[in-house]
């Protein structure tokens, strides 16, 4: 064997060696491949027969397609029942004395105090005023005509009370307060620019049925507490449609020492010679009787301390209402702010003066105030055994004038039938201004009225009627050179025949 035969055997071989260890490498994947369709040990498949021409086999029909589940339910939206206008429930009630009753009440709206749902305001069967009710004295309440509501404990109850019964000055119809809560019929808003400012309510919508009109007021006190005893109080009292028709005011002594006399500016010398709340609880009531308080911060000041007076004296029976108060719940809450917002100065030589604060109050009272809710109730008088009584007054005027050599002095005057008196006021074209308003009540009395541009020096009236003793004009100056009594119209709200009233005289110069 020759040297080129021998290496082409050994060339043949190395092919076949490389050949068979490539055909090594190539085992392990098939083995793979085969252990997914059957087990190792199975014999190699029999060597395939020639292929022979055949009809191609249909494929199989691919399956139908996996029904796809109906969507799941929407979660249901837990929907607050709506606020109603009125709801009667029979409510288990305690009052202040420990009595407690099973009333039958119709419950209206609730009032806050802070955050808390406070009282409700409700009227009882049977009854024309609508009163308030102390959530924290109410043991049981029932809805009439759903049995199952039916709540026990004060917190249950404070929490159910918003969820049906509106607050007060809040709308009925309720808006979802989550977006998701919205219809999905209801189409997307679009952005817009800010709502413009809502138009403040007109004094007559604030106004319940039967109301005559508003009595602005406002206290001067020994204090802030509820304890706290009235130094001064001053009333402007408004019709519907905002006109003033009286100011009445007094200094009232208190009878204790005056601790804070620096803010108000009333001493104890100042109420000296001041009439004590009961000498002018009935003229005062009186005056707010019919009327809807309205007062800066009514609710958690002046009505308590109001109503305390009167719960310490006998022969007043008065519901006050839940009036109008002023004070808004965020923001500048001082009234001289509220007063600027509305247009209106108060003068720092009028703030904490009852008159003051007042006027300024009533002015900015009229012209509308946005955040203000409607009364519900107005000021009710059952019973006032006090009216007849002689009701003196003290201003800070009177108090604060030097004594002059010519001045008004007081007097007494007691009406009787087949008087005679003149009229003096502002000049007025209306027939129901305050003087002719005055003029025809003592005509209803049985007095006489002479219609005179000039008090006669024969057979003059016997008194005077005026709005002011500082009017200047031809009566008035008639008047102080005759010595006529005369007689202010805040003194004759309440006249009757054979009551004493109130009445001036001019005391003119003394002889050197």
């Amino acid at each position: 064997m020759d040297a080129l035969t021998l290496a082409a055997l050994v060339t043949v071989a190395a092919i076949a060696l490389l050949a068979w260890c490539i055909w090594a490498l190539l085992q392990p994947p098939i083995k793979r491949q085969q252990s997914h369709t059957g087990s190792l040990r199975q014999p190699p498949p029999p060597p395939a027969k020639p292929a022979t021409p055949a009809v191609a086999a249909r494929p199989p029909a691919p399956p139908p397609p996996a029904p796809v589940p109906p969507p799941p339910p929407a979660p249901a939206v837990e929907r607050t029942p709506p606020l109603v206008h009125s709801l009667e429930a029979e409510v288990t009630y305690t009052k202040a004395d420990g009595s407690t009753s099973v009333r039958r009440l119709t419950l209206y709206s609730y009032n806050r105090q802070g955050d808390i749902p406070y009282s409700l305001n409700a009227r009882q069967e049977g009854q024309q005023v609508t009163k308030q009710f102390l959530i924290e004295r109410i043991s049981k309440l029932v809805v009439l005509g759903d049995p199952s509501t039916s709540i026990t404990a004060v917190e249950d109850l404070r929490a159910w009370i918003p969820l049906r019964i509106r607050e007060k000055g809040e709308a009925p119809a309720r808006q979802p307060a989550n977006p998701q809560q919205r219809s999905p019929a209801a189409p997307a808003q679009p952005i817009s620019a800010p709502a413009p400012a809502v138009a403040p309510p007109s004094l007559a919508s604030l106004l319940p049925q039967g109301a005559k009109g508003f009595a602005v007021f406002d206290l001067e006190t020994t204090g802030t507490a509820h304890s706290s005893r009235i130094v001064e109080i001053a009333v402007v009292k408004l019709e519907a449609q905002g006109r003033i028709t009286e100011e009445w005011e007094t200094l009232v002594n208190p009878g204790v020492p005056i601790p804070n006399a620096q803010i108000h500016g009333v001493s104890d010398g100042h109420v000296a010679g001041a009439p004590a709340f009961a000498e002018i609880a009935g003229l005062l009531a009186a005056k707010l009787d019919g009327h809807v308080l309205v007062a800066h911060n009514l609710r958690a000041f002046d009505l308590p301390i109001l109503r305390a007076h009167y719960e310490a004296i006998a022969g007043v029976e008065i519901e006050f209402g839940d009036g109008v108060d002023t004070m808004p719940r965020s923001g500048a809450r001082k009234l001289k702010d509220v007063c600027a917002q509305c247009g209106v100065d108060l003068a720092e030589a009028d703030a904490h003066s009852a008159m003051g604060d007042t006027r300024a109050l009533a002015r900015a009272f009229r012209q509308g105030m946005a955040h203000v809710t409607a009364a519900t109730a107005h000021v009710t008088v059952t019973t006032n055994a006090l009216l007849s009584a002689p009701a003196p007054t003290l201003t800070r005027a009177m108090v604060a004038s030097p004594q002059p050599r010519s001045s008004w002095e007081p007097m007494q005057w007691t009406l009787e039938r087949d008087q005679s008196f003149a009229a003096s006021g502002p000049k007025s074209t209306k027939a129901d201004s305050p003087i002719h308003r005055g003029r025809d009540a003592l005509v209803q009395l049985g007095l006489t009225y002479k219609k005179v541009n000039a008090i006669p020096k024969r057979n003059p009236p016997d008194f005077l009627l005026t709005t002011s003793l500082e009017l200047d004009n031809t009566k008035m100056r008639d008047a102080r050179a005759s010595g006529l009594p005369v007689v202010l119209l805040s003194d004759i709200t309440t006249a009757r025949l054979g009551s004493s009233l109130r009445a001036w005289r001019w005391r003119g110069d003394d002889p050197e």
